[in-house]
């Protein structure tokens, strides 16, 4: 989880609403960045759902720190149906401008998501022969 009071250096509680406050607006209002820090705030507070709404919006206008996290909501199913598909075309899109997404995409990769089952036998065998496990 994310702590507001350190990522914007709030100072006490009255600025940390006036804060928030400032950042629903101008998330209401369409910016892609408040947007998806509105979905930090929303998943910070529990509210999965919430989040993924300002993530997506965040992400349909071609912000990366959205699109990733929309991405991961996919991934795990949280908000949405499952897609691991969906997720690696997500992270594929923004993988040459946002490090995460390439660090993500390898990580579901590692795992054998996302690969055919011919191939995902294939890759489980090598990786045996090398001797990971």
């Amino acid at each position: 989880m994310c702590d507001f009071k350190k990522m914007f250096n709030f100072k006490n509680e009255r600025n940390m609403k006036t804060e928030t406050k400032r950042i629903l607006e101008k998330a209401q209002a369409g910016d892609a960045e408040a947007q998806y820090l509105t979905g930090l705030y929303y998943e910070d507070k529990g509210n999965a759902d919430e989040a993924f709404l300002w993530y997506d919006r965040s992400a349909t206008q071609g912000f990366v720190y959205g699109i990733n996290a929309v991405a991961i909501y996919y991934l795990k199913g949280m908000a949405v149906k499952h897609d691991t598909g969906k997720a690696i075309a997500l992270l594929e899109s923004i993988a040459d401008k946002f490090p995460t997404a390439k660090a993500n995409l390898g990580h579901i990769y590692l795992e054998g998501q996302g690969m055919s089952a011919g191939y995902r036998e294939r890759y489980r065998v090598t990786r045996t022969g090398c001797g990971f496990r």
